[in-house]
């Protein structure tokens, strides 16, 4: 039944996901030498229509793709309208980012290239053993407002999963979890691994086994899934666990297979690498730079991810040829404690912001330090600041936290990246884990 109502859903929204699926079933098994011809033809249509009828890039190639310059999420939220194809205006998802980098963008994808991606997705969790329509448990954000509230539970009912908040979770939480998720019987188990390797640990230290006898696998998203995480998250749960790798303006850019390589879904996007002497490549170490291919309202090109990465062309014992992802090292995530130990992801304080933002240009930036029970809120204002900006924070913190946590505010022109060079959204100081170690 989910999956009728799946192919349903699909079809009522106009795209074609299960006929690219049938498609990218044949393509995984193409030749190296069929996929760089591939390659080339795809980005030789989409730089050529990039000139012709996206704003930003007219005037702005010579020779053909090797012309094209790198992007990154400050342009595209400073010149978005630019990147938009402005002859299209029916079929367009439209989706603002939660901004992981503090700097939320508005990204617009079209039927086609949106059902490709899901198309790719699916072909990545087969390789898990999972099919369309299959049960989910979710590890997810949730949103604070009512009426996406209640969007989100019905998409999700049409998905066939169950969403469980990694806003925040006490002991208590995680025993609810997981009576809900034995209740459910979800055939896999899907979120952020941060999230999944603290329900993992709650398990083992409890010495509460998960009792869902169809679990298949978990698919680990959203961070960085070391080996610790994932040794971590597989004795929990006592499956395998699948990495995937995306981003919110992308969507999944690479599934691992059977055999542990992470490889990527050439079918729909490229990617090369920005090397610290300014040299792009499509091998070895370096900035992740993606370029999509059948977006054709909003396409992204050299789209730089912030993430440093090793990508490879190797061979993989399952006989796919698509480059290879290695070495992911990318955004990292602080956890904020609440009261009675409670574990509030970072992505809570971006939706905060996301309502507060209101589709206006309210906040440019913004980044939350917690120190024991101190908040230090960090904000760079925008053009429509205004000064219920702070009462509205103050009123979510105390709806979800009571006067746990004091607030204060700090205004800048530019809010200071690590000396590593990236932007923590959230961090926390203090205080150290309190969950005990097994």
């Amino acid at each position: 039944m989910a999956k009728i109502i799946y192919r349903a859903a699909a079809r009522a929204r106009g795209e074609s996901t299960f006929r690219f699926l049938e498609e990218y079933r044949k393509t995984q098994w193409k030749t190296r030498a069929a996929w760089d011809l591939y390659r080339e033809e795809r980005l030789d249509n989409i730089q050529r229509y990039a000139a012709r009828v996206i704003p930003y890039y007219r005037n702005r190639v010579g020779s053909g793709f090797r012309d094209f310059p790198v992007i990154g999420r400050k342009t595209l939220k400073e010149k978005g309208p630019m990147f938009v194809n402005p002859n299209i205006r029916k079929g367009i998802s439209i989706k603002k980012t939660s901004g992981s980098t503090g700097e939320p963008v508005i990204v617009r994808r079209d039927a086609e290239g949106l059902a490709r991606e899901q198309a790719v997705t699916w072909r990545g969790y087969e390789w898990a053993g999972l099919l369309p329509g299959a049960r989910q448990a979710r590890f997810w954000g949730v949103s604070l407002e009512w009426k996406a509230r209640l969007a989100m539970q019905c998409k999700d009912l049409l998905l066939n999963r169950k969403r469980f908040s990694v806003f925040n979770y006490s002991e208590p939480m995680l025993e609810a979890y997981a009576s809900r998720i034995e209740k459910f019987r979800p055939t896999y188990i899907y979120g952020y691994a941060s999230a999944l390797n603290d329900f993992a640990l709650y398990l083992r230290v409890r010495k509460r086994p998960l009792c869902v006898p169809n679990l298949r696998a978990v698919v680990a998203t959203s961070e960085v899934l070391t080996e610790d995480l994932r040794n971590g998250i597989e004795s929990g749960f006592g499956v395998p666990v699948f990495n995937e790798y995306g981003c919110s303006e992308l969507g999944t850019i690479a599934h691992q297979c059977p055999f542990g390589n992470l490889h990527i879904n050439s079918e729909t996007l490229h990617l090369e690498v920005l090397q610290e002497d300014g040299r792009i490549c499509d091998e070895g170490q370096g900035r992740i730079l993606v370029t999509e291919f059948h977006n054709l309202v909003q396409p992204l090109i050299r789209y730089d991810l912030g993430d440093l990465a090793v990508l490879e062309r190797g061979e993989c014992v399952c006989g796919r040829t698509m480059p290879i992802i290695r070495e992911i090292q990318g955004k990292s995530y602080d956890i904020i404690f609440g009261p009675a130990g409670r574990k509030y992801f970072p992505e809570f304080f971006s939706y905060i912001f996301k309502d507060i933002q209101s589709h206006k240009d309210r906040i440019r930036q913004f980044q939350v330090i917690q120190t024991d029970r101190d908040l230090a809120v960090n904000m760079v204002k925008g053009d429509d600041f205004g000064d219920d900006v702070e009462k509205i924070f103050h009123e979510r913190v105390r709806r979800e936290f009571g006067d746990f946590f004091n607030c204060t505010f700090h205004y800048m022109h530019q809010i200071p990246k690590e000396n590593s060079g990236k932007f923590r959204q959230v961090k926390r100081l203090k205080p150290a884990e309190p969950f005990p170690s097994p």
